[in-house]
C-alpha cells in the first residue's frame, strides 16, 4: 500500500561524508530507500512540506575482491604467526564472538606450558570484554581464558600455565568476547604472544608461538 502511494525513505548521514550502510536483506525491503550525505539530507529536511524532485542512481553488480597474504623476509620460516584483520558489527546487532584473529599452535599432549601475552585497550563500551582464549583445535574445549582485556591504558601482561590433555596435539589461539551475546566496541592492541614448555628456554626445541609487541 505504501509503495502504491509513492512512499519512499531517505536516510542521511549524521556526520560529514557519504552514507555507506545497509538495511539488511534487499528482498525484505518494502519501500524504496536511499542514503545521502549529511549536507544533502540537511538541505532536503529544510524543504519539508514542499514538492521536491530527487533522483537517486544505484548500481548492483558482482565484483571480484582479493585477499593479501604476506610473510616477512626475516624471522623463522618454520615458526610463523598468522595475523588476520578485525571484523566489525553494529552495536545493535548480534555481532560476532571473535575478532577474526586465530593462530594454530602444535603442542605435545600431557605437557605443561607457560603462556604469556601483552595487551593494551581503550574506549571500550558494553558489558564484558574481549579475552584471549586457548582451545583444543579439534574438540573446541577451552584450556585457558584470560581476564577481560578492558581498562588497560598501558601494556599489561596476561600469564598462565596451561596443561594439555593426553590427546591434544593442536591448539587454536583466538580473541573472543564474553559474554558471547554482549555488544562491545573499543580499541585493543596485542603483542608478545609466547607459549613455551614449562622450564624451557631453548627456542630451537619447543613449539612456542611469538609475536612482537611493536607490531600489535
Amino acid at each position: 500500500m505504501l509503495v502504491q502511494r509513492g512512499a519512499g525513505a531517505i536516510i542521511y548521514n549524521n556526520v560529514p561524508g557519504d552514507l555507506n550502510g545497509t538495511l539488511g536483506d534487499p528482498a525484505a525491503g518494502r519501500i524504496p530507500t536511499g542514503g545521502v550525505t549529511a549536507a544533502a539530507g540537511t538541505a532536503l529536511a529544510a524543504r519539508a512540506g514542499t514538492a521536491t524532485r530527487l533522483e537517486l542512481r544505484a548500481t548492483q553488480e558482482n565484483r571480484t575482491s582479493y585477499n593479501v597474504v604476506a610473510e616477512t623476509q626475516t624471522g623463522r620460516h618454520d615458526n610463523v604467526v598468522m595475523a588476520g584483520a578485525h571484523l566489525d558489527s553494529v552495536t545493535e546487532g548480534p555481532g560476532i564472538n571473535d575478532a577474526g584473529i586465530q593462530q594454530l599452535i602444535p603442542v605435545h599432549g600431557a605437557t605443561t606450558y607457560e603462556f604469556s601475552a601483552y595487551y593494551k585497550s581503550a574506549d571500550f563500551e558494553g558489558a564484558g570484554g574481549p579475552q584471549i582464549v586457548l582451545r583444543d583445535a579439534y574438540t573446541g574445549a577451552p584450556l585457558f581464558a584470560s581476564d577481560p582485556l578492558n581498562d588497560a591504558d598501558f601494556w599489561k601482561e596476561a600469564h598462565s600455565k596451561v596443561t594439555t590433555p593426553d590427546s591434544t596435539t593442536l591448539l587454536v589461539l583466538a580473541i573472543e568476547r564474553f559474554p558471547a551475546g554482549s555488544p562491545i566496541r573499543g580499541k585493543l592492541w596485542l603483542g608478545d604472544f609466547e607459549l613455551s614448555p614449562e622450564n624451557s628456554h631453548d627456542d630451537s626445541h619447543d613449539n612456542s608461538a611469538k609475536q612482537s609487541k611493536d607490531n600489535p
